[in-house]
């Protein structure tokens, strides 16, 4: 089973992308991030494994080490085909977390997602839209280019979530 431990926002922040997801949706371009209920968030870590308990007990013992931070949304931008999304500034507050947060579940499964998102290999993101050919990417891109500006917001809560379907299974405040 694949496990995505993430970043959650704060309230202003989450409801701009969320804007943006849904001038796509309402489009007509694609509708899964809303059909699978998935939130706006820069995913941090994957992790294959056979259960999630080890994963919820290990970032339990260790959320205290972990605090909000800043982050800037200055692009939009591609995986190609398929996904667009917010492209977040790389700081040293995502560069940090990425890593703290792999090497601290490392020991509990495999690097899930072909290890996109290992330290060194990561590029962090907020999907707006997902599993697209190129015809629905440019209609996506065309629904939200002319609104889309550079902010700034705060990443307020770490979360471990199971993929495919999308199952949020625990969240944490961060200090």
């Amino acid at each position: 089973m694949n496990y995505a431990v993430g970043l959650y926002f704060d309230h202003a922040s989450k409801e701009k992308l969320s804007r943006l997801t849904r001038q796509i949706a309402q489009s007509g371009v694609n509708t899964y991030m809303l059909d699978q209920k998935i939130p706006p968030h820069i995913t941090l870590a994957c992790v294959c494994a056979e259960q999630s308990q080890h994963m919820i007990d290990r970032l339990d013992e260790n959320i205290a080490g972990f605090h909000q931070g800043d982050i800037f949304w200055a692009s939009l931008g591609i995986f190609m085909p398929a996904v667009l999304f917010a492209t977040p500034v790389m700081n040293e507050y995502l560069l940090d977390f990425n890593a703290q947060v792999n090497r601290l579940l490392e020991p509990l499964g495999s690097a899930g997602e072909n290890g996109y998102y290992l330290p060194n290999q990561w590029v962090p993101h907020t999907a707006l839209a997902v599993r697209m050919n190129r015809d629905e990417l440019k209609l996506a891109l065309n629904a939200v280019i002319d609104d889309f500006t550079a902010f700034g917001g705060k990443a307020e809560r770490l979360f471990l979530a199971q993929c495919n379907p999308y199952v949020e299974l625990k969240t944490w405040n961060l200090s």
